[in-house]
């Protein structure tokens, strides 16, 4: 087992990486080049507040995520125009009654795979 393995498990079992580091005599900036590098797939996990999978109407009343892609896929299959989040946001708002956050309608449409490519702007 080589420092750097030593280290990870210490570091694991809840010892800070500075006092390791210079028990070892090694670098802090090594250990964490050979983390970043070693590690991708531990180190990926979701951050921030989890998503609550719903939203609210300006009643009160909660709608669930599944039920606003089905406003969103209504939406979009009418007409043929191209809409966007900002769009679709503002459509939700008005014809539902729904406060919801256009950075929620953005993810929503991800997921559903709704949204065309954005367009490149003409380099000069």
């Amino acid at each position: 087992m080589t420092v750097l393995e030593e280290l990870r498990v210490w570091a694991r079992e809840g010892f800070h990486i500075t006092k390791l580091t210079e028990i070892t005599g090694t670098n802090r900036s090594l250990y964490y080049y050979h983390h970043a590098t070693e590690e991708p797939d531990e180190m990926v996990e979701k951050r921030g507040r989890p998503i609550p999978g719903y939203s609210k109407t300006q009643s009160g009343d909660i709608i669930p995520d599944e039920q606003i892609e089905e406003f969103l896929m209504e939406a979009i299959e009418g007409d043929g125009a191209t809409y966007g989040v900002k769009n679709l946001t503002k459509l939700l708002e008005d014809e539902h009654d729904l406060q919801i956050n256009h950075k929620k309608v953005a993810r929503l449409c991800k997921r559903l795979g709704i949204l065309l490519p954005q367009r490149l702007g003409n380099p000069k």
